[in-house]
């Protein structure tokens, strides 16, 4: 039995792929290269020194008329893991973007299949 070593033709839904996932992939490059020089700003030392409270107290509050627990949770964490880290924060918003960025990519090719509507939406 000889197994072929032929190479797989390079179809329409070979190339929507490979095009989709140069998309995210750019995305997370993007992102994370926008990030790389960054620090926190403005609110986001509001949000840093309020981080010492006790978890309940601190993901139950309000800031500004917003409620916004999940964002609270992951800023107590990150407080918790290490206080004041970039890196860390902006290893969230990558792992976030990733997120997002896969979750769109399942829905467009749900939507539209293998064809070149998924990268133009």
């Amino acid at each position: 039995m000889t197994t072929s070593t032929a190479p797989v033709p390079w179809t329409r839904a070979r190339a929507v792929h490979a095009l989709q996932w140069g998309i995210v992939v750019l995305g997370l490059v993007f992102h994370g290269w926008s990030l790389w020089g960054g620090f926190f700003h403005m609110d986001d030392f509001f949000y840093l020194a309020d981080a010492d409270r006790p978890f309940v107290a601190y993901v139950s509050q309000v800031y500004n008329g917003h409620l916004m627990p999940a964002g609270y949770a992951i800023v107590w964490l990150s407080q918790a893991i290490a206080p004041m880290s970039w890196t860390l924060a902006a290893s969230w918003v990558i792992a976030l973007w990733a997120l997002f960025l896969l979750g769109s990519l399942v829905l467009l090719r749900r939507l539209f299949a293998d064809s070149y509507w998924t990268l133009i939406a």
